[in-house]
């Protein structure tokens, strides 16, 4: 995707997916709302989540973001 495709997509009423890693280096994926806005992705979390826990000792994360089609969307 071009940057303008990607900041276009983003800015659509999406579901993020974050990966962190936990303490035993499995990760723990979980489904996140955030706001895309001027290049940068804001998300919102208790301080107390494990997911931060996870980003403080470890601050390598992964972001998937894709369109979700129902099973009727896909046929038009």
């Amino acid at each position: 995707m071009a940057k303008e495709e990607s900041s276009a997509f983003l800015a659509r009423p999406l579901i993020a997916r974050l990966a962190t890693v936990r303490a035993n280096g499995t990760p723990q994926i979980v489904p996140m709302w955030f706001l895309y806005e001027d290049g940068v992705m804001y998300m919102s979390t208790r301080t107390y989540a494990a997911k931060v826990k996870h980003f403080k000792k470890n601050p390598h994360v992964a972001v998937w973001c894709d369109e979700m089609v129902g099973a009727d969307e896909e046929t038009k």
